[in-house]
């Protein structure tokens, strides 16, 4: 009779057994990593014992030093509050005077005035009715989504890159009866499809982090704001990585983007920037009292004690007091992404290296030198995209941060990751993957490629104004199209070359240049496809195969004849097919496919809706693989003011200036494709025309750029603001404009 019990706790060894030796094998097993905290708190010592569970098994204590001094970047104790003495203070005055408090639940005796005081300054915060008090954020976010929408008449949509309390959080929902829709990361675009196709009798509900925690991007809640007005459904937001640090008053992104009155629930915690612990939801006072009721995660957890209550209260109060903790922050923010080359518009910064063991070994490297980084692995991320997850505080110093920018390893990393440009023998020098690769290109004209954040939006109008301004200019100008299908019907180079008044090539023969004179202008497609579909299912149908490797030194090769006599006022520009993402005809994403030449980029943005998050996106996508972003170039949408927001977002190029926005009229309907279509009709005519001011500034802005990049080998320049061109009108309905940081 007792061979079963026997027979299944066996059973039970043997999975244990053989699921541990799984999670070492593949280094994903969990450590706790001891460490002594000092008085500020991004500084700490590891005892000599525990020493190798930071540096990993394989290194051996006999090789080490004695305690390992650290300095950490892996809080997110944002604005240093944990050990501000104020905060201290409040909480030991507690412990002494009320002990722990009442250890009980909020509905059964739990809940004092210290708590009501609390919850007030939360909405007060938020701009909310009122405010509920949680053990923790991830309670916080368990507690909301089962409560409001545990339902078989409702569905909620949830972003793909959720906080993992989130995704807990709709899980028990849908467990309850709710359909669970996960919609493309930051892509409003998409989550409007969804809505559009949900059934209209179905409550909704939106759910979304507001800044990622390990991407340290932003959701794009202008788009869902005015998604919520035309759909109607319940919008839900987490501000953990943005309480306190964005926003005039600090209620977060929401208030920053000027969206607040849209947010039905606020989640939020206070164990990051506010530098205690727990977590919290402001709504509505008819919210709430379901809240009350029906959230497990609030009726069955003990309140939270007294001292962390004050703990709160004061940080709060210091924070609103003390508005440099702030500034410092953004200031460190700022500081790191000049000295690297990293953009951010949060405190997180992610290195994404791909493999586990790449992340392991560099988080392991800059350990030894003193700085803990940690490594994030699967499951906290997407498989193939383990990465550094890089926290700054204001607690760092101006010291801290510039060491761990010189430090071995991370700066020639973010030279390969943002293809900075070195002057280097009259070529432009790559560093990556730990060596420098060559890209065989001269310096002698400025040279751009062209992206575009979608498909649709306007490159090759862009490369058209451009061309225009060139030939105003008296210059020259190479224009190629390295990539295109639908041919000749669609053939991108007939509008520049028509404008900048060119000799326009086929694509007969892409890497033909005897019949091509040194310094000519030329607009020129080099591989081309019949078909009118994406060129990676243009040559798979054709069964016309052409590489990765062959598209870039057919572009080389025409590139370098085009400098070897190009003149002042040259101009090389490469057009991109698609977007930011899309296959090559190898099937390559395309933004990695070139990232042998890391050319500086012009970005033209997606004005429709979704387009904020899409920029930000692709241009975050394009610097993580060498390039660089000079501009970029949005037009104007049905009204929506697209541009003003990118200039909130855009973080400081590794040139050491504002990215700059450039806002153009409304783009013209295109003309039916057609070889004997005329290239410029009377509506293309009177775009360029509203435009050529903007073209010509955005002109000088790529010719003076150039010449930075070539005079200072670690482009540390900053950039002037570009001249209006003489006889042009004034920008200043239209400037170039410079992002400031969301206080």
């Amino acid at each position: 009779m007792c061979e079963r019990p026997v027979t299944v706790q066996l059973a039970w060894n043997d999975w244990l057994t053989d699921t541990l030796g799984h999670l070492k094998a593949a280094q994903l097993q969990r450590q706790l990593r001891p460490l002594g905290y000092q008085d500020l708190p991004v500084e700490a010592v590891a005892e000599s014992q525990d020493v190798p569970l930071w540096l990993g098994s394989s290194v051996t204590p006999d090789l080490l030093p004695g305690n390992l001094p650290l300095t950490l970047f892996s809080s997110n104790d944002y604005l240093g509050l944990s050990a501000h003495p104020a905060v201290r203070h409040a909480a030991a005055e507690s412990a002494l005077r009320h002990g722990l408090g009442p250890r009980a639940s909020p509905v059964v005796g739990g809940h004092t005035p210290q708590h009501a005081a609390l919850q007030a300054t939360l909405a007060r915060l938020c701009g909310t009715e009122t405010a509920m008090l949680f053990p923790t954020g991830f309670a916080a976010n368990l507690a909301c989504l089962p409560a409001l929408g545990g339902s078989k008449d409702v569905i909620i949509f949830s972003d793909a890159l959720n906080h993992a309390s989130i995704i807990d959080g709709t899980r028990l929902a849908c467990r309850a009866g709710a359909t669970v829709q996960v919609y493309v990361h930051a892509d409003a675009a998409h989550l409007e499809q969804l809505l559009q196709a949900a059934p209209t009798n179905k409550r909704k509900i939106v759910v979304t982090d507001s800044v990622f925690s390990m991407d340290g991007d932003l959701a794009p809640l202008v788009e869902l704001a005015h998604l919520k007005q035309r759909f109607g459904f319940l919008l839900v937001i987490d501000e953990a990585h943005a309480t306190l640090m964005m926003g005039q008053k600090g209620a977060g992104l929401a208030e920053a983007l000027g969206v607040e009155e849209h947010i039905d629930l606020h989640v939020g915690t206070l164990s990051k920037a506010v530098g205690a612990q727990g977590g919290f939801i402001a709504c509505s006072h008819a919210i709430r009292e379901v809240l009350l009721t029906k959230s497990r995660s609030f009726v069955y957890s003990t309140a939270p004690a007294l001292p962390i209550v004050a703990a709160v209260q004061a940080a709060i109060d210091t924070a609103e007091r003390e508005p440099e903790h702030r500034q410092r922050l953004w200031a460190r923010i700022q500081q790191f992404s000049r000295l690297t080359g990293l953009q951010s518009p949060s405190p997180v910064f992610p290195i994404i290296l791909g493999s586990e063991a790449a992340a392991l070994n560099f988080s392991q490297q800059l350990l030894q030198l003193g700085f803990y980084v940690p490594a994030i692995r699967p499951p906290t991320v997407p498989k193939g995209t383990s990465r550094l997850r890089i926290s700054l505080s204001a607690a760092h110093s101006e010291g801290d941060v510039a060491a761990l920018s010189r430090s071995q390893g991370l700066q020639p990393l973010a030279q390969r990751l943002l293809g900075e440009l070195v002057a280097v023998a009259g070529t432009w020098r790559v560093p990556r993957r730990g060596h420098s690769f060559e890209s065989g290109l001269s310096l002698a004209a400025p040279t751009y490629m062209i992206w575009g954040a979608n498909t649709g939006v306007g490159k090759t109008l862009v490369a058209a104004g451009l061309a225009a301004a060139v030939r105003r200019s008296r210059g020259q100008l190479l224009y190629l199209k390295p990539v295109q299908s639908g041919y000749p019907q669609d053939c991108d180079s007939r509008l520049p070359a028509t404008l900048a008044d060119v000799q326009q090539e086929g694509a007969e023969k892409a890497d033909e240049l005897a019949d091509i004179q040194p310094g000519r202008s030329y607009a020129k497609t080099l591989h081309a496809w019949h078909t009118p579909v994406g060129p990676h299912l243009a040559a798979q149908l054709e069964g016309q195969f052409v590489s990765d490797e062959k598209i870039l030194q057919d572009t080389r090769r025409h590139l370098n004849h085009f400098h070897s006599s190009a003149g002042p006022g040259s101009i090389a520009l490469v057009e991109t097919a698609g977007g930011v993402s899309s296959p090559t005809p190898s099937n390559t994403v395309q933004c990695e496919a070139w990232q042998g030449l890391s050319l500086p980029a012009i970005l033209v943005g997606d004005g429709r809706l979704g387009g904020i998050s899409a920029t930000l996106s692709a241009q975050d996508s394009l610097n993580l693989r060498g390039h660089t972003t000079a501009a970029v170039v949005v037009s104007e949408v049905d009204g929506l003011d697209n541009s003003s927001a990118l200039r909130r977002h855009l973080g400081t190029s590794p040139l050491g200036h504002q990215v700059p926005v450039l806002e153009l009229p409304a783009l013209p309907q295109a003309p039916t494709r057609g070889s004997d279509t005329p290239a410029v009709d009377a509506a293309l005519q009177a775009w360029l025309g509203a435009s050529a001011a903007q073209f010509d500034s955005l002109l000088h802005l790529l010719h003076d750029s150039h010449a930075q990049r070539v005079q200072s080998p670690s482009c540390s320049v900053p950039l002037r603001p570009p001249p209006t061109p003489s006889g042009g009108p004034s920008l200043s309905t239209r400037p170039w404009v410079s992002m400031t940081s969301l206080s």
